[in-house]
């Protein structure tokens, strides 16, 4: 079960042995938005100072400091303490994390990580009866009945359960069964009063559809068969509505609804699709939780600019996590910075795998100043903490290739020649100069295309890259033969191959 800190109100971040990031970020009340508000009712008043704030951005009201918040799976975070050399008590006091997350045992991807914490909740749920047992000691089944694989750094789902499409016989969760929330009396007493408690919400419809289905067929089935679509999305609905439902009597501050709608350059679907089979079900999800007077956070991936107006229009507080590289954060501050609040922002596909802490506290200060330029922003990464990766960043994808050359090309092929073939030395000494030459030749241009592909797979992307190199290859391996005869141009078989050639250009 996933361990939450127990946090003392603070009033900065402070990283170990540095200035606070947010002490120039601290508002000048008097000047800029005039005396702040000290008239707190009932329920904030007997919030500490991180709920406090947080209940203050959400509405609104001037702050002494934008919140923070570093999430971590806990594995993760196992290797982050033993690389720095912490204990859990110093990364509690040095995180300055706003927020105590809580999720249902009906979603089991949350304590899917194998390890002997996460084997008691599952235990519990089982005897809960919100999850199955599964079969398999390394998988794990969800209220879905959609295996995961026990994995500490990540999830996986590995199998889909309504494959077959038959709804009417698809034994579909219940949201109202008692228990879902028994595994966290210890760390909401522990949080009450200091954190802000946000209830996952995650897999909402697209996500949850595509795992009972498996994606390329959902993507099919947006196009050819839309009404079966909602009639799936539909049944989902009933299941959010009730866990909804359950969060509000638990008295969640906050509701983190998940479902990834973007990919890096644009969404997955067209934004007519989605206005059409999504947006009206969120909608209703947004509307129990506000007459409940429940914020409503949004997680969504990619690139998503194109709806953000309508999440807008339903209702959406704080949009999560911002990805910079698929969305422009000054876009994002101008257009939206009056209508939402910001949570995330800050690069982890390249600027803290790869950065240095000088480019880091750039973007920090710039999401600060763009996201957080209404005062309504919580400072925080993209997405979950990757690895530890300050021993294994020379580890990049040039460098991986280069090895792999070096042993694959090299070092193995002497290995195995020298294992099975008599007399290696005397058959090269026996080999005509020009023949080696040719043969180290094209073993050099090997290599140095294996280098160039791990490179390309870096600044392109692994799709594209492969794409590329198996076009060019075909393309060569097709045309450098037939200039030995160019009178197969004129052939049929010719002017297939040409194009075939053009066809991949």
């Amino acid at each position: 079960m996933l361990q939450w800190p127990r946090l003392r109100a603070r009033s900065v971040f402070r990283p170990a042995g540095g200035r606070s990031l947010l002490e120039a970020y601290e508002f000048d009340q008097k000047g800029r938005n005039g005396n702040m508000n000290t008239d707190l009712d009932r329920k904030s008043a007997q919030r500490g100072a991180d709920a406090k704030r947080m209940m203050d951005l959400a509405e609104g009201k001037p702050l002494d400091l934008l919140p923070s918040q570093l999430d971590f799976v806990p594995y993760r975070l196992k290797c982050l303490l033993d690389e720095l050399e912490m204990t859990f008590e110093q990364f509690d006091d040095f995180s300055c994390n706003h927020f105590c997350h809580v999720f249902p045992l009906t979603e089991s991807c949350y304590y899917s990580s194998g390890s002997e914490e996460d084997e008691k909740t599952i235990q519990l749920a089982v005897e809960k009866g919100a999850i199955e047992p599964h079969p398999e000691a390394d998988k794990i089944y969800d209220c879905f009945k959609v295996s995961w694989l026990k994995n500490p750094v990540g999830v996986r789902d590995v199998d889909n359960s309504l494959k077959d499409k038959d709804l009417d016989n698809f034994q579909w969760p219940n949201a109202d069964l008692p228990g879902i929330f028994d595994h966290l009396t210890e760390s909401l007493q522990a949080n009450a009063g200091k954190r802000y408690v946000v209830g996952l919400q995650h897999l909402m419809f697209h996500e949850r559809a595509f795992l009972l289905l498996g994606y390329e067929e959902l993507m099919l089935l947006y196009a050819t068969e839309p009404a079966f679509v909602e009639e799936v999305m539909d049944r989902i609905l009933e299941f959010q509505l009730g866990l909804a439902k359950r969060y509000i009597d638990l008295g969640v501050d906050a509701v983190r609804i998940g479902d990834d709608y973007g990919s890096q350059l644009a969404m997955q679907m067209s934004p007519k699709t989605w206005r059409t089979v999504i947006k009206p079900r969120l909608a209703k999800v947004y509307d129990v939780y506000h007459a409940a007077e429940v914020v409503v956070m949004q997680h969504s991936c990619g690139n998503i600019v194109e709806i953000i107006p309508d999440l807008i229009e339903i209702g959406l507080d704080i949009l999560h996590p911002v990805q910079p590289k698929a969305m422009s954060i000054e876009r994002l501050g101008r257009e939206f910075g009056k209508d939402l609040a910001f949570h995330g922002g800050i690069d982890t596909q390249e600027l803290l795998p790869f950065g240095n802490p000088q480019e880091v506290k750039d973007a920090t200060k710039q999401c600060v100043d763009l996201l957080g330029a209404n005062r309504r922003y919580i400072i925080a990464l993209l997405g979950s903490f990757s690895l530890p990766i300050k021993k294994t960043t020379k580890w990049s994808w040039e460098a991986t290739w280069l090895i792999w050359s070096f042993c694959a090309l090299l070092i193995v092929p002497w290995v195995i020649a020298f294992a099975t073939v008599p007399h290696v030395c005397s058959v090269f000494a026996d080999t005509p100069t020009t023949e080696l030459a040719m043969i180290f030749g094209f073993g050099l241009v090997w290599g140095l295309g294996a280098v160039l592909f791990g490179r390309s797979l870096f600044l392109i992307g692994i799709s594209l890259a492969f794409s590329l190199n198996l076009a060019v290859s075909i393309i060569l391996g097709t045309l450098i033969p037939m200039f030995k005869d160019p009178s197969v141009f004129s052939k049929a078989s010719g002017l297939g191959s040409l194009a075939g050639c053009a066809i991949m250009i």
